[in-house]
């Protein structure tokens, strides 16, 4: 089982902060990929942060905000930014949970001034199930602006939730530097086994993929279909504002992920 999840903390690339130094939101993307859970936390379908925004959505007006679609649908991404003034490289890309591109579409830029706008648009194809999920990179050679969401298709609706509090009660996207992250899934009720999973499995990454932290297999409590564990965050080493990319890998008894 492999997730992958977005934090950013307040203030990004000198923009103000938001408050409490080292206030992380989980944001933009959670993505599984697995034989044993398959499901994925689908969030909120736009994403601000100071001048930058991502939305997806399922008109080309982008009135109708969505993070769920059905097979044949179009999606359509908009990426606003005040940081890349003219995308020579970069693509929308709908990929499945293996990271194979489902589709890729380039880029059509709305505005050449600042705030600088593009979108790009692509179509869910026929036989695809469960998720998807949607990565936008827009990059000028010198900026780059890069975020993901998982999209559900067809309301497969197994989501992996991230909470608060040791009890799962408090549903949250909002962690403290050096404080824990709860996370529950549901899935099929294979055996989780923390020796096939292995060391350094659990990886902090910032956007430009480089790893921050990493953590062993988590200690995880199952019952029958249902999977819940904690990581802590690290206290130093993490920028407020930027934003992070949780990508934790959870394996069966037989090692299939």
């Amino acid at each position: 089982m492999n997730i992958q999840r977005t934090l950013r903390s307040c203030a990004d690339h000198g923009r103000s902060a938001c408050g409490l130094t080292g206030v992380l939101s989980l944001i933009v993307f959670s993505f599984f990929q697995t034989s044993i859970i398959g499901a994925a936390h689908v969030g909120p379908a736009e994403y601000v942060e100071g001048a930058d925004r991502i939305e997806i959505a399922a008109d080309p007006g982008f009135s109708t905000q969505a993070a769920v679609f059905d097979p044949e649908d179009m999606v359509y991404v908009r990426v606003t930014t005040a940081r890349v003034s003219n995308a020579a490289t970069g693509e929308l890309q709908l990929t499945d949970q293996t990271g194979a591109d489902v589709v890729v579409s380039a880029w059509t830029q709305d505005s050449t001034i600042s705030p600088y706008v593009y979108s790009a648009s692509a179509k869910i194809p026929a036989d695809q199930g469960s998720y998807l999920k949607v990565a936008a990179v827009v990059n000028d050679g010198i900026d780059r602006f890069q975020a993901s969401q998982t999209i559900e298709i067809g309301g497969a609706g197994r989501n992996p939730r991230t909470y608060a509090d040791s009890r799962f009660a408090s549903e949250s996207h909002v962690f403290q530097s050096g404080g824990p992250i709860f996370i529950s899934a549901s899935g099929t009720g294979d055996t989780y086994s923390a020796t096939a999973t292995g060391a350094n499995s659990q990886t902090l990454r910032d956007f430009s993929g480089a790893p921050v932290a990493s953590w062993d297999a988590p200690g995880v409590t199952q019952q029958g279909g249902d999977y819940s564990f904690s990581l802590d965050l690290p206290t130093p080493g993490l920028t407020d504002g930027w934003w992070y990319a949780l990508d934790l890998t959870l394996l069966e008894s037989g090692g299939r992920a």
